[in-house]
């Protein structure tokens, strides 16, 4: 590029003083613009087919005289060497044809948490102080330098680099798939580059280094284009079949169907005017490690179960799935007791389930039977898709396990008990993953014996992840660690924020709804996504953003400015306590069961006419903390008093369901102590006295004095400044926010040794 430049002494390039010829830019075309490829003859079909194809211009291909272009209709990067460029016109994503948001990774084996779009990065506070953990040997040294204010993260979309140079090699082809960088490695490129050109005043004294900066950038960028969005799972057979892994495709669909035939899933019949054929659609996806890297290619033929018709192809469709809560709890009971604890996976698990109702489908495309090929399909097994695929498919696993022994919980219908003592084992069944614990090998092996003569079985060892949870333990402490970290920084890496200031709270002061910009959001979608990448979070394993994600998530129907703020802050803080865990287990079980609760009266602005108080619990079992919620309360609470009262109730009616699981696994039960702040709540208990000023509360909200009458539970005073339910209920900042942090066990295990 330098040598295509002029230079401000004689006014002309360096390949012209060298050459006496201006070089030739025939060939510099605008990075992102618009294109028409020309399909070669011999791949172009009869006369009506088309004879170009649209794409975007990403660079310049290395090996030959060709242009590299992205074809986002086929997912695929191609070289061509006659092109139409229309540089006036930049590509753009709302070019291409709508599909569906969600991931087709949630029809396979892998549970996955919600899918995000990428947003611009966040504009931060200018007075809220940068989060810098502390490390042992730097102490509190009055020396050390921080930052007055935080720099906003920058905003980048598809910045123009300069293209790579190209060879002479063949006229079309798809592009072979070069080492792939990381996202956060691309990003952090792209931003350097950014960086350098903003800096102009630098360039000349820098020359050299930022030339080879920005040609790093570039190779960043291509590598990007090539791989993250080539990779992207095909969306039909059509583009599976013409998908450079073509073969891998096919051969995905041939194992699916070897599958259906190994579990006899259907027998051909012939099509009758009466029946109701249901539509089958192929969907594909990758199996990826850890890393991210591809290890499978996968495919499912699903049903198209919107057009089932109800109390003829299907009755019922529930099918439990687990509470949080529950999970937590065994987990807590695991750890504190020392317990073994395995998970296998169930493959194809849906084809197990026996069908209730006479459903037609469509035979598979690709694999349609030719010697009937006006034969549908009369399913005998459940296909993933059809609304009661889930129901049956549970049926099934739940009688295996009741044969083997196994009673299913009342208070949770994905918890499984069997035997008593040493001999007792848990397992939890979340649709196809199981965690299976007990004390010692032998129970454990005798239960996978059995799965694995009912169905075919994953046997994983012991459980490193739970539905896309990070499970860790330290058997000294006799403690469990779960983590979301990996998901939290891909969420960082997917809205822009990998490079953000750390922050150290969630929320700023005063965060209430009436103080923020009224400008409406542009992209309610944007925010919508972010929410339920966030809400994930808070509910699995962060109670500390809970509040913040909550007032958040009150305006995804029509987001203002000020909104979107405090989403980009909550991600600031996640980005400081992304190696936060949240710790389960430490402590004996027998009377550790504990609650408590806080309400923040009219302290959250709902719109411009309604305010309404946010309450929320904490509760604690076997030192760790397993259940918890922020939320609004329903009705308008006249007092600071009449709003704690509320919370109690509400936090009363949580903590019964906890002590039901508990019974129900034969945990010894004593008095549960319920911490509230406010004396005047507690005075009301105790005296159990109602006065004109409390007579109006709503009569189901006293359910708390029977309950303190038969010694169920137990109110007791706690310090404000030591409860941690505050977090779920104010904005808290610095020392306090720390200390209550600590106390719900959401802790940084760095340094710290898992064994």
């Amino acid at each position: 590029m330098r040598n295509i430049n002029e230079t401000s002494a004689t006014g002309k390039t360096p390949y012209e003083l060298l050459y006496g010829k201006p070089p030739d830019l025939t060939r510099l075309k605008k990075f992102g613009c618009k294109v028409f490829a020309l399909i070669p003859q011999p791949n172009r079909g009869n006369k009506l087919k088309d004879v170009s194809i649209e794409g975007m211009f990403v660079g310049y291909d290395q090996h030959s005289k060709g242009y590299r272009i992205w074809v986002p209709n086929k997912r695929a990067l191609i070289v061509a060497r006659d092109v139409l460029f229309r540089e006036g016109e930049n590509w753009k994503s709302n070019d291409a044809p709508a599909t569906a948001e969600s991931s087709n990774r949630d029809i396979f084996d892998d549970i996955v948490g919600p899918q995000d779009l990428n947003i611009p990065a966040v504009e931060p506070e200018g007075a809220d102080k940068v989060y810098e953990p502390s490390r042992p040997d730097e102490g509190n040294s009055a020396n050390k330098e921080t930052p007055e204010e935080d720099e906003p993260a920058q905003e980048e979309e598809n910045p123009t680099l300069p293209a790579l140079q190209a060879e002479n090699s063949r006229f079309w082809y798809y592009t072979n798939t070069p080492p792939q960088p990381t996202q956060e490695e691309v990003f952090r490129q792209i931003e350097l580059h950014a960086q350098n050109q903003r800096d102009n005043s630098n360039i000349r004294a820098t020359r050299s280094t930022t030339r080879n900066q920005n040609l790093h950038s570039v190779e960043y960028l291509e590598l990007y284009y090539t791989n993250a969005e080539f990779t992207e799972e095909p969306k039909s057979i059509d583009d599976a079949l013409e998908h450079r892994d073509a073969d891998n495709w096919n051969q995905a669909m041939e194992e699916e169907m070897a599958s259906f035939k190994a579990h006899d899933v259907y027998e051909l019949v012939e099509r009758q005017p009466w029946m109701n054929v249901i539509g089958g659609k192929w969907v594909f996806a990758y199996k990826r490690n850890e890393e991210g890297q591809i290890v499978k290619h996968k495919a499912r033929y699903v049903a198209k179960g919107f057009t089932q018709r109800y109390n003829i192809d299907y009755k019922e469709t529930f099918a439990p799935t687990s509470l949080s809560s529950s999970v937590k709890v065994i987990l807590s009971i695991i750890a504190s007791e020392g317990l073994m604890c395995h998970q296998m996976d169930v493959s194809t698990a849906f084809l197990h389930g026996e069908i209730d109702a006479d459903i037609y489908m469509q035979q598979p495309t690709g694999f349609i039977d030719h010697s009937k090929p006006n034969h549908i399909l009369k399913l005998k097994k459940g296909v993933y898709g059809l609304k009661q695929a889930g129901k049956i498919w549970n049926m099934k696993i739940s009688n295996v396990l009741a044969k083997a022994g196994f009673s299913r919980l009342i208070t949770d219908e994905t918890i499984y008990i069997k035997g008593d003592g040493l001999d007792r084992c848990y397992i939890i069944l979340y649709v196809d993953d199981l965690l299976i614990a007990a004390a010692n090998h032998h129970t454990i092996k005798h239960v996978k014996d059995t799965l694995h003569a009912n169905f075919k079985m994953k046997d994983v060892g012991n459980v490193s992840m739970f539905i896309g949870i990070h499970v860790t333990r330290n058997q000294n402490e006799k403690r469990i660690f779960l983590s979301q970290s990996t998901y939290i920084k891909s969420i960082l890496e997917k809205f822009n924020m990998a490079d953000c200031n750390p922050l150290e709270s969630p929320m700023h002061n005063g965060t209430k709804q009436s103080n923020v910009a009224n400008e409406p959001y542009s992209n309610r979608t944007k925010y919508q996504s972010a929410i339920g990448a966030l809400n994930w979070i808070a509910v699995n394993t962060r109670p500390d953003i809970a509040a913040a994600v909550g007032i958040a998530a009150q305006h995804v129907q029509a987001p203002k400015v000020g909104h979107w703020e405090l989403v980009k802050r909550i991600m600031h803080y996640l980005k400081a306590t992304a190696d936060h865990v949240l710790t389960l287990g430490g402590m004996p079980l027998r009377s550790s069961l504990t609650l408590y609760v806080d309400a923040n009266w009219a302290g959250n602005k709902v719109n411009d006419t309604r305010v309404s108080s946010r309450h929320g619990a904490i509760i604690q079992f076997g030192g760790g903390t397993v259940s918890w919620y922020s939320r609004l309360q329903s009705v308008p609470a006249l007092s600071s008093a009449e709003a704690e009262y509320i919370a109690l109730s509400e936090g009363i009616r949580e903590l019964l369901g906890i002590r039901n699981l508990l019974s129900e696994l034969g945990i010894e039960l004593t008095t549960t102590p319920v911490y509230e702040d406010n004396a005047a709540v507690i005075f009301m208990v105790k005296n159990q006295t109602l006065t004109r000023y409390t007579r109006h509360i709503d009569l189901k909200y006293h359910h708390i004095r029977a309950h303190v009458n038969n010694n169920t539970v137990a109110i007791e005073k706690v310090d404000t400044n030591s409860n941690p339910a505050d977090i779920l209920t104010k904005e808290l900042q610095g020392a306090k926010l720390q200390r209550l942090r600590n106390i719900i066990g959401v802790i940084s295990l760095r340094g710290r040794v898992e064994l």
